[in-house]
């Protein structure tokens, strides 16, 4: 069984991509539950928010389970706390923080292109910059899948790549 983590820059496409894996391998997607988020706005401190949401995916049983997740904590804290200039208490990226069985796939967009679709130029910059450089850090660790530019790629071209990663990693 699998974790599968969709990582890159807002507005790169994760979402969308999300939603095609899940409909073609109808693995459920993970939805961060109401009381993370209720708990985030209460406290107001990123580390619980993060560390709860680590203990609630580092508590499912991937033996018996698939499931897919826009972003994972670990990682995306990282990138966030250097761009936000958020001091964290989450340590960068704890390879035990990330189940053994999860595979990244990276959608390393291009500035330009999430500037267009209305991203900050500044962050973008920040984003691609991080995920590019975490990316390269987590190949030798985890199984990663890097898809530099995903829009110049055809929808199905994209899917199916995600797809033969995923079956190839099994």
């Amino acid at each position: 069984m699998v974790l599968i983590v969709v990582e890159g820059p807002s507005k790169s496409g994760k979402s969308t991509l999300i939603e095609k894996l899940h409909k073609t391998t109808r693995i459920p997607i993970w939805k961060r539950p109401s009381e993370i988020e209720e708990f985030k706005e209460k406290t107001k401190s990123w580390d619980l928010f993060v560390l709860d949401e680590l203990s609630l995916i580092n508590s499912i049983n991937w033996k018996n389970n698939d499931l897919i997740i826009d972003r994972h904590p670990a990682v995306s804290e990282w990138v966030y706390k250097e761009i936000f200039g958020r001091k964290s208490a989450v340590p960068w990226l704890r390879i035990s923080l990330v189940p053994e069985n999860t595979i990244f796939i990276f959608l390393i967009e291009e500035v330009e292109t999430l500037i267009e679709r209305g991203g900050e130029k500044e962050k973008a910059a920040k984003e691609v910059f991080h995920y590019s450089g975490i990316a390269t850090t987590l190949a030798p660790h985890r199984p990663v899948l890097i898809l530099p530019a995903p829009h110049k790629m055809k929808e199905e071209a994209l899917l199916e790549d995600c797809l033969a990663f995923i079956k190839q990693t099994e």
